[in-house]
């Protein structure tokens, strides 16, 4: 079990006392100004050394004037856990494609989050948010926050309807533009999420997930 934080340890050491007390090789620790190698040794050991008191010592370490550094520890990326709960599970499985598609659309400036809702303005023309709420499945808070970036690089302009209280949205010549700009980007990262799926599991997928979100929807 990893190393909890006492009250009495400041948070730079409590930093060092986790992961379960594992040994760092080639680990340096900054200690009034100087920088001194300290290989195979414990962490709470080298902790208790940075105060230059005991390891029962009951002075708060965050007290002394000394700065740590840790450097790459030991072990590679763990593997994700498999959630045994469907939402979680969705949104583990939503974060790490997301990481993917991200990855592709960086170059031209965007998340896969901002292509997707340009590319849902481009399909809806100009239309009122809450309709574009109904196709994205986002709250009102969420597309409100989504699309202000949009809007302030001009992808994307509001106007209030005949109702005051409503606003129109629609897809600028310059967001248009974008998304072009942007379609190549995403077309690798389709393409590399289909080259990871045995053969005839995309359309099944994408099927599933579609029919997932027509149920919960219409309840």
């Amino acid at each position: 079990m990893a190393a909890s934080a006492s009250p009495t340890i400041g948070p730079t050491i409590a930093a060092l006392l986790s992961e379960d007390n594992r040994w760092v090789n080639e680990q340096r620790i900054e200690v009034s100004g100087g920088m001194a190698p300290q290989p195979n040794v414990p962490l709470a050991q080298r902790a208790a050394a940075m105060c230059r008191c005991s390891p029962t010592s009951r002075m708060p370490l965050d007290k002394y004037p000394v700065h740590a550094y840790a450097f790459i520890m030991s072990g590679g990326r763990s593997k994700p856990a498999v959630a045994p709960c469907l939402c979680d599970a969705l949104r583990q499985a939503s974060r790490a494609v997301s990481r993917l598609y991200d990855e592709e659309l960086r170059e031209v400036g965007l998340r896969t989050t901002q292509y997707s809702l340009l590319a849902w303005l481009r399909t809806a023309g100009e239309a009122r948010q809450r309709d574009i709420e109904g196709l994205t499945s986002l709250d009102q808070s969420t597309l409100s926050r989504n699309l202000r970036p949009l809007v302030d690089a001009g992808w994307v302009a509001i106007r209030p309807g005949a109702d005051r209280r409503e606003k129109l949205i629609r897809l600028t010549d310059a967001g248009a533009a974008k998304l072009r700009e942007a379609r190549p980007s995403w077309e690798r990262a389709q393409e590399r999420m289909r080259s990871r799926l045995p053969t005839g599991q995309w359309s099944d997928l994408m099927g599933r997930l579609h029919e997932l979100i027509r149920l919960v929807e219409t309840e």
